[in-house]
């Protein structure tokens, strides 16, 4: 019988668990405004970064739902068992965070705001935030019986190549309507920032700089 290789089933188990994590907390976190996650599994305790839009709604009166949270990742996941710090974060660019702008259009489309307005509402707080550009899906019966899917975009949007995995961030969301479920999909491109606070701290590979000519 073939032996699996150690490391690769660790590697397997850690992409399961943020995988995991990163849907629980979109879920126990919604109405805080969950934007995302970080986590440092080479460290002893594990620590986990997340980011709100409600810091204060997650950390519970004296932080009784942090703790609370804090014990139900040990007892799901082994790696955690030894111990897990979680550290709580307020988003500092929502036009940067495709799940906040997401969650944003759930919101405007359950309270019946057409959903051109909110889509366009949305487009705008992610181009005040500096974004490249982005791209928003929207999708179910928008109108009358039939399902379809209406695409917008907005400045430059890549697709393939490692600077899309560096650049590009995605959520989900949906909604429940009474004509049926909706589904939001949010593309940012992020924008190049030396400081590496609101993007990558390299620029894209195929950009192209062009120079003064030399005077002699």
């Amino acid at each position: 019988m073939r032996k699996q290789n150690p490391l690769l089933v660790s590697h397997i188990q850690k992409g399961l668990m943020h995988a995991e994590l990163d849907e629980f907390f979109s879920i126990e976190l919604k109405e805080e405004g969950y934007g995302g996650m970080d986590i440092k599994l080479h460290e002893m305790p594990v620590q986990i970064t997340i980011r709100v839009n409600k810091p204060e709604d997650v950390m519970g009166d004296k932080k009784s739902r942090l703790n609370l949270i804090k014990h139900l990742l040990m007892q799901r996941f082994p790696l955690l068992s030894s111990g897990v710090e979680i550290n709580v974060e307020m988003i500092k660019n929502k036009g940067l965070c495709p799940m906040t702008q997401a969650d944003f259009i759930r919101v405007k489309l359950f309270s019946g705001i057409p959903f051109r307005r909110a889509v366009h509402a949305a487009m705008k707080s992610i181009k005040d935030g500096g974004a490249q550009g982005c791209v928003i899906i929207i999708s179910g019966k928008l109108k009358g019986q039939r399902a379809k899917s209406v695409k917008y975009q907005q400045g430059l949007m890549i697709h393939t190549g490692n600077d899309r995995k560096l650049f590009v961030k995605e959520a989900i969301s949906t909604v429940l309507l009474k004509q049926g479920v909706i589904g939001i999909k949010v593309k940012i491109m992020l924008p190049y920032d030396p400081t590496g606070i609101n993007g990558p701290s390299r620029e894209i590979c195929d950009k192209i700089t062009i120079f003064e000519p030399k005077q002699n």
